[in-house]
């Protein structure tokens, strides 16, 4: 009897003479069930997964920014953003005004504030809350720079 091993159906174990042994008939069934998909425990709660996306590191204080502004534009918190906005407020000085910005982007992507509420917590942040972070670091970014060149030119 000549038998045929076909390569996708080796698996590597190291216990075997060449490191390789054909797949049994349990192994194969199972490599053919469809996957699960992944489980997402906070499934309809977006002020959890925002709490969850607000322990990651934050050197520059923009995903503070970003949390706080998604909480106020679409969940109602009105306290905290105010404060972080009044400190970071520079329509004086550079004619930038965070605030709005912040609203306009906000608007502009309000279809993916829905995916907080749909979607697992990795796609919520790297479709929502990422680009919303970079977002804000730029306009910080912009706003220290016309700072500066304000005091260099007065």
């Amino acid at each position: 009897m000549n038998c045929t091993i076909i390569p996708r159906e080796l698996m590597f174990d190291p216990s075997v003479p060449g490191c390789f042994r054909p797949l049994t008939k349990q192994e194969k069934q199972k490599r053919n069930l469809p996957q699960e998909p992944p489980v997402d425990v906070f499934r309809n709660d977006p002020q959890e997964k925002l709490f969850r996306i607000s322990c990651l590191n934050d050197d520059d204080g923009s995903l503070t920014l970003a949390i706080d502004s998604i909480r106020h534009f679409f969940y109602g918190d009105r306290d905290k953003l105010g404060n972080a906005l009044l400190s970071r407020d520079s329509r004086k000085d550079c004619g930038i005004d965070l605030y709005y910005e912040l609203s306009n982007y906000l608007l502009d992507n309000e279809n993916w504030c829905k995916l907080l509420a749909t979607e697992p917590l990795h796609i919520c942040y790297a479709e929502f809350v990422k680009p919303l972070r970079l977002f804000i670091k730029n306009k910080l970014q912009e706003i220290e720079d016309r700072q500066n060149a304000c005091r260099e030119y007065f």
